[in-house]
């Protein structure tokens, strides 16, 4: 009996997997994903914009540019691997081909309307005569027949392309459809066959594993299935599966891939989906999760990856785990482990781009994290005291939002800061130290916050944890000294202190101020330079802790609440109407007396209670409350 041709993997996370963060995947993603997946074995890795070559000038801009895209990902790859692009015709030009070959091209996916396909001709010579490997990608193949498309596939062969792709491009296709294209197409013409399908209908691995059983030789994937519209069969799960049931053309690390495809998803696109590696695990090996408390124990016991444990579990443990079973499968699964399962050692160095260092550089970050995140982006902006005009601080990402922080040294510079980020902010905060210098027309649309109260609230935060009573203040700046005075105790004259804070780089503490705090005690410094150098030494000398205050927390905190505030008073809150007369109000709206307050005027959820007409809530009514929440489900969605 004759054995099957080996199946080949083409894996489009950089390409296909674009879409869902706008294009906007970075020359380090793509070095990072490409050297991964090389590394567990993939031989074809297409990258570039979604939509091919050239496609950033028109179909939306990418983060980078197509050369770029292929240098990073050659570079990653080496010898190891073929890097490709996509190239639709019309969108792309000649020249394009030309230059990604020059560039280190190694295939090209050609893309057309499968009725269209007469239009690849040209191009496909072109393609041949730089040595690139060229593909027929047949997009939309179920426009058409499968029989009509066996005829397409053959004439597309004729041209001299390498392989013939079957696109289901709206992730429609069940794997019957696919087979009966694929044996069309295989009984007409010898060229090898390609699988590109969406899982809009979750059948995308389901289809390329029909595919390949009807003689298909290519399937296409992405890691964690990261695609247009529906996304792609899952890379990881496609080596995985292929790699059992041994169809695989090469040795695939499928195992890694999974591990792989987490730590891919955590670092490219962390705000569209959730690490799953451990849920694969779960199916590869028939485990039941009522035992996940078993294996959580041993996996915390020994350090080992639970993906890995999991998979190392007997086949005696389909029915019930053990816990002694569990840990000797957890070590067994220490033994195995990677470091090369996250990210590759190799890129350490390139994993995220330098702190921005000017305002064109900030602009494309957020450019780049507003593809990536559906966070708002919100840039603060304060008075700097270094000689630099504009200073770029830290970009900080969390749960609710993103914060760039530029200090400026006057308010005169404010307008080309703004001008700079206006098209990629979302809301500005600006210190009132500034706001104070700014006309009328600077001051629409932007949000004014406190600077030295803000510092002050991460001081008050870091004495708490540190466990600090009272503190001395050296500096000349009223406000600041207000403000801190407000939350913090404050030592008097000749009272020894607990901790001594550095305020001013203008008016430096020394060894005098520093020889008034307690042994034991805290140094904190307010910004660089508060302290002198005599002053550092008898700190050290004396055991003294040293903190440079991070205020980042605390304008975080002022961000998210102004955020929650600005979409309460714009979508929440208000006074509506109801079929009875009677009006519901929301979001601090004081109502008349027997009007319900409800958590949010436009998409009500929750009757908080009945208003008593003076800005207080009483108790609603039980019958007047359950007629409220009926008109509340009836009409949650108008």
């Amino acid at each position: 009996m004759n054995q099957p041709p080996g199946v080949h993997i083409l894996d489009c996370t950089i390409r296909d997997g674009s879409y869902v963060v706008d294009f906007q995947m970075t020359k380090e993603d793509t070095f990072v994903v490409t050297k991964g997946l090389t590394g567990a074995g993939i031989r074809h890795i297409e990258v570039g914009h979604g939509l091919g070559l050239n496609a950033s000038q028109t179909k939306g801009k990418a983060a980078e540019s197509d050369v770029d895209y292929i240098r990073a990902a050659c570079a990653a790859a080496g010898s190891s691997a073929k890097v490709g692009s996509f190239f639709i015709p019309g969108i792309g030009r000649e020249d394009d081909i030309r230059v990604a070959h020059d560039a280190g091209l190694g295939f090209i996916r050609l893309g057309i309307d499968v009725d269209d396909f007469a239009k690849l001709e040209p191009y496909v010579k072109l393609s041949k005569s730089l040595g690139l490997e060229v593909w027929g990608n047949m997009m939309k193949s179920y426009l058409v027949k499968p029989a009509e498309f066996g005829k397409i596939a053959s004439m597309v062969g004729e041209m001299g392309v390498d392989v013939v792709a079957i696109v289901d491009s709206a992730g429609g296709m069940t794997p019957d459809d696919v087979a009966a294209y694929a044996e069309e197409s295989t009984s007409r013409t010898s060229v090898p066959l390609a699988f590109h399908g969406h899982d809009n209908l979750t059948l995308a691995v389901a289809n390329c594993l029909r595919f390949v059983e009807a003689g298909g030789l290519y399937v296409d994937g992405s890691l964690a299935g990261l695609g247009r519209s529906g996304g792609n069969a899952a890379t990881e799960l496609l080596a995985v599966l292929l790699g059992r049931m041994g169809r695989l053309a090469n040795p695939v690390d499928g195992e890694r891939l999974v591990e792989f495809a987490d730590a891919v998803m955590q670092f490219c696109v962390p705000g569209h989906t959730r690490p799953r590696a451990a849920e694969i695990a779960t199916g590869l090996n028939f485990f039941h999760s009522s035992f996940s408390r078993v294996v959580d124990q041993a996996v915390n016991e020994t350090g080992a990856s639970l993906f890995r444990t999991l998979l190392h579990l007997p086949e005696s443990s389909r029915k019930m785990v053990k816990p002694e079973v569990a840990l000797e499968a957890a070590r067994q699964a220490l033994k195995s482990q990677s470091a090369s399962t996250s990210l590759p050692a190799a890129a350490s160095d390139r994993l995220e781009r330098t702190q921005p260092a000017s305002l064109a550089e900030l602009a494309d970050r957020l450019r780049v994290d507003r593809g990536k995140f559906p966070q708002p982006r919100v840039v603060t902006v304060a008075c700097g005291s270094g000689e630099t005009e504009v200073r770029v601080g830290p970009l900080r990402k969390n749960a609710g939002s993103i914060v760039a922080h530029v200090e400026i040294r006057d308010a005169g510079v404010y307008a080309d800061v703004r001008s700079a980020l206006a098209d990629v902010c979302e809301l500005w905060l600006v210190d009132n130290d500034l706001v104070k210098n700014f006309s009328a027309d600077e001051r629409q649309g932007c949000y004014i916050y406190d600077d030295e109260r803000l510092a002050a609230v991460a001081l008050a935060d870091a004495m708490q944890m540190l466990g600090v009573g009272k503190a001395r203040l050296m500096g000349e700046n009223p406000a600041q000294r207000s403000a801190i005075q407000g939350l913090v105790a404050v030592s008097g004259a000749l009272e020894s202190a607990d901790a001594l804070v550095a305020c001013s780089r203008m008016h430096p503490a020394g060894p005098e101020e520093v020889s008034s705090t307690r042994d034991g005690g805290v140094v904190f410094l307010l910004q660089a330079g508060a302290l002198t150098e005599a002053g550092f030494e008898s700190a050290r000398a004396r055991g003294l802790a040293i903190w440079r205050l991070d205020c980042g927390a605390a304008l975080v905190c002022e961000v998210e609440r102004i955020l929650s505030t600005r979409d309460r008073f714009q979508g929440g809150a208000g006074t509506r109407k109801l079929p009875d007369g009677r009006s519901i109000v929301a979001g601090g709206v004081v109502g008349q007396a027997g009007d319900i307050v409800v958590d949010h005027c436009q998409r009500p959820r929750f009757i908080l209670g009945e208003a008593d007409g003076s800005g207080g809530i009483r108790p609603v009514q039980e019958d007047a409350g359950r007629a409220m929440q009926q008109w509340i489900i009836e009409n949650w969605n108008l």
